[in-house]
């Protein structure tokens, strides 16, 4: 299963692709996880929370690093390393 989230980044709205999965806990309950990750703790509103501080926190300076020529491979490269799904 995936779970689409939009990030807005300047004037220009992205989306990542979360892939998940339930997975039974300790006491046989099924819990929503991350998928094919080693840390696969999932919880929606540390996600929409990480988003809206990266969404604060862009500048075009910071995107600049990455690319100084495409400013759309800059802007998905700054998403890339500040959300660590």
């Amino acid at each position: 299963m995936q779970i689409l989230k939009k990030i807005k980044i300047g004037h220009t709205d992205y989306y990542i692709i979360v892939d998940v999965e339930y997975k039974k806990n300790e006491k046989g309950f099924p819990i929503l996880r991350l998928k094919n990750y080693k840390d696969d703790y999932w919880d929606v509103g540390d996600c929409s929370i990480l988003i809206e501080e990266v969404e604060k926190s862009y500048t075009l300076e910071k995107a600049k690093q990455y690319d100084d020529n495409i400013s759309f491979m800059a802007d998905v490269l700054y998403i890339y390393d500040r959300i660590p799904l």
